[in-house]
């Protein structure tokens, strides 16, 4: 598991928010391009590490998980 802090914007608040998840690249064994697997684990606040409520978890996976995603991405694929 991996982790990686996202400044984002709720109700015209700025929050930064430490996202947990997965990364699983692709197997390369096909032809057929594959995608990357990204899996979110969990939301926590960046300063205290503490769980995030669970309505703000659905407002970010609503409106901002595909974001997240891009740079999860971006991160895993610099390495």
């Amino acid at each position: 598991m991996s982790n990686v802090d996202v400044d984002l914007e709720y109700r015209g608040c700025e929050i930064k928010v430490n996202v947990s998840y997965s990364y699983h690249p692709p197997s390369g064994f096909s032809d057929e391009p594959q995608e990357h697997l990204v899996e979110i684990e969990g939301y926590s606040k960046a300063k205290t590490g503490k769980t995030i409520s669970k309505r703000l978890q659905n407002e970010i996976e609503k409106h901002d998980e595909e974001r997240i995603i891009e740079i999860i991405l971006s991160n895993e694929l610099d390495f």
